[in-house]
């Protein structure tokens, strides 16, 4: 019957907004806009405005700028002078002890340890570790910015198909009250019962309730956007459409080569990596205090061994789960562009079948309740390609964050082992 259609989809609609929207990694921030004010934003523009307006990301490149400017030749020369300081404090309080000038031995021991402190930064600085490890904490905090980024971008596409939703709400909600029109005039005409015009005007409430949720998400999802791109919480936020990738864009995608730079610039498999080294330094440490030959059978030889195979087996987990992502994120790019073709090719139909409803309203034959319902199938198409649109832009972008910040989504495939 079609009124329990237009009641079973208004309800179905109501369940799938019921989503509930947290990011809990965002933190709230004062509202100092104004009702009034507005910033345009769009989606090629996020990481820009990310980078210049987000305060965690800013106080990262503080950071990440700070590290950059050490001088380490001046800083190895000044430990040095200090050194030189401490060891000339050491010959006096020596001198006075052997003299029995003193029996400061306590404040003899602090400027010794102060003196081998100095000296394991001195060689640290000497043999690059120091440096090494300053350039493992500026990728670090690069690779932190970037996530907030690619956060910032998740929920701009969210928030457009939000959007989309918001438009399909509204026209199940026009299609509803024409409905109810129509039940009306029957309902006096003795054609349908009360309950018919009951299940009816509950299905309304229903659509109002889930429009209601809709707002809500929307409103919660805008102030967490904000929050991300650094802009007041009081402005109202205006975004675009994304761009499309276009064909160079796809012929530019190899999937070997795309994966090793992916693989070059992934924080995750350096540290990985450098993991794996200590468990195989460790190894060596442990090999070296037995006799490794003469004693196959030693605990201290087979604890090493699983020590040593459990880091190289995770080690190769995490290499196969990277690539095990990135080539899903590659399928899934190649798959939204096939599948936008798709709905733009059912769009094509669609404005067709419009049309020869429009001629045979003209003529009489169809009703205008029809005709609207003909207008809200062509929207509900238009809508479709918008949404496959958004999911190529997204699945494009994602994949260049995974070639060139060697970042791919832990959600999009697992296991490996």
């Amino acid at each position: 019957m079609k009124i329990k259609k237009i009641i079973a989809g208004a309800a179905a609609f109501a369940v799938a907004l019921g989503l509930t929207v947290s990011m809990p990694y965002i933190a709230a921030a004062e509202e100092t806009g104004t009702e009034n004010s507005s910033a345009a934003v769009s989606f090629e523009d996020v990481e820009k405005t990310v980078m210049s307006g987000n305060l965690t990301v800013l106080s990262l490149q503080e950071n990440i700028e700070m590290i950059g400017e050490i001088d380490y030749d001046s800083l190895q020369e000044d430990i040095l002078s200090a050194m030189n300081q401490l060891a000339d404090a050491q010959w006096i309080l020596n001198q006075a002890i052997s003299y029995g000038f003193s029996s400061d031995s306590y404040r003899l021991d602090q400027v010794n340890t102060q003196w081998k402190s100095l000296d394991e930064q001195y060689e640290a600085i000497k043999d690059g570790t120091t440096k090494k490890k300053n350039d493992e904490s500026q990728w670090l905090m690069r690779n932190t910015q970037k996530q907030l980024v690619m956060a910032a971008e998740s929920l701009y596409m969210t928030q457009k198909n939000l959007e989309v939703s918001r438009g399909a709400l509204l026209r199940q909600a026009s299609a509803l009250d024409r409905t109810k029109k129509e039940m009306e005039v029957r309902r006096r005409n003795g054609q349908v019962s009360d309950l018919n015009i009951a299940e009816l005007n509950n299905g309304a409430v229903q659509l109002e309730s889930g429009k209601a949720t809709l707002e809500m998400n929307m409103e919660i999802l805008s102030l967490q956007l904000k929050n991300l791109l650094g802009i007041d919480l009081g402005t109202k936020l205006i975004l675009s459409d994304p761009k499309l990738p276009g064909a160079a864009d796809f012929a530019a995608m190899y999937v070997e080569k795309d994966l090793a730079s992916a693989k070059a610039n992934s924080y995750e498999l350096y540290d990985a990596k450098k993991k794996l080294d200590d468990a195989e330094d460790a190894l060596k440490d442990a090999q070296g205090k037995f006799d490794y030959y003469e004693r196959p059978d030693s605990s201290t030889r087979r604890n090493a061994d699983h020590s040593w195979n459990s880091a190289k087996y995770s080690y190769d987990a995490t290499v196969r789960n990277f690539e095990l992502n990135f080539r899903t994120l590659y399928a899934k790019v190649k798959d939204c562009s096939q599948v936008l073709e798709a709905a733009r090719s059912a769009l094509e139909t669609e404005e067709k079948a419009y049309q020869a409803d429009k001629i045979r309203f003209s003529y009489g034959t169809i009703s205008q309740n029809a005709l609207k319902t003909a207008e809200d199938d062509l929207a509900a198409a238009r809508d479709k390609v918008r949404s496959c649109s958004f999911d190529l832009a997204s699945a494009y972008r994602q994949y260049e964050h995974a070639v060139n910040d060697g970042i791919v989504s832990s959600g999009s495939a697992s296991g490996g082992m």
